[in-house]
């Protein structure tokens, strides 16, 4: 996910930091590199507490599914 951020951040900005000058208002001092950087920094820092939650979820669901099974499975049955 993140080397696809990457890959968007830099296309977008090397065709579209012209038409956008109000987010730039700058580009004599403007670094391009900088500013990948620090699109790559925020992504890693949203992207770190999606991974997270996105296991819990699924080892939620996971225990969920199991227990379906389990509970339809007449062989776990102990008489």
């Amino acid at each position: 996910m993140l080397l696809m951020s990457q890959i968007g951040t830099r296309v977008w900005l090397y065709n579209n930091v012209e038409n956008h000058w109000y987010i730039f208002p700058d580009k004599k001092v403007f670094d391009k590199e900088l500013t990948i950087f620090e699109a790559l920094m925020s992504f890693y820092l949203l992207f770190n507490q999606l991974i997270p939650m996105d296991l819990a979820i699924n080892l939620i669901l996971n225990k969920m599914f199991y227990t379906i099974l389990i509970e339809a499975d007449v062989q776990m049955v102990d008489l």
